[in-house]
């Protein structure tokens, strides 16, 4: 509840900064803009057909990126998986929430930015892959020290 209001607060600022950084622009910067200042000014002058467009494109190329390995259906699947796990944590995953609070809180905000990363971006699939690395080897690393730990039966 309160977590999902923050993040939606969050969402709405980051959305509001970009288009407040993009209407500062004169239409002479237009040419040199990101594609995400021309994709506001479309927005702003109403051309909803170049924002269908974008989104068309960028869905596109994420699936033929999903089409072009299996493993990106692993990735994809993983993924979810981790964010599952990470964002509803259970058993092990809430006792290192009580005890490592802030990595917790990295892994959330790393599931987050790769599921953004992989709806927003072209080529989502690989900016994804390469976020959950920063999931996927502290998780592991934080359960070789519980094991270490362990005293040997």
């Amino acid at each position: 509840g309160r977590a999902s209001a923050l993040l939606a607060a969050l969402l709405a600022l980051g959305v509001g900064a970009l288009w407040l950084l993009n209407s500062a622009d004169s239409p002479a910067a237009f040419a040199r803009e990101s594609h995400v200042g021309r994709a506001f000014h479309a927005l702003r002058a109403g051309q909803f057909d170049q924002i269908g467009h974008l989104i068309v494109r960028k869905l596109r190329m994420n699936v033929h990126l999903l089409r072009a390995s299996v493993w990106s259906k692993v990735l994809i699947t993983s993924l979810f998986v981790m964010a599952v796990l990470v964002l509803r944590p259970r058993g092990r995953l809430r006792v290192w929430q009580h005890k490592n609070p802030y990595w917790m809180y990295g892994f959330s905000a790393n599931m987050i930015g790769a599921i953004a990363a992989l709806l927003l971006n072209d080529s989502g699939i690989v900016a994804a892959a390469t976020m959950i690395v920063f999931v996927a080897v502290p998780l592991l690393l934080l359960r070789l020290r519980e094991l270490a730990a362990q005293p040997d039966a």
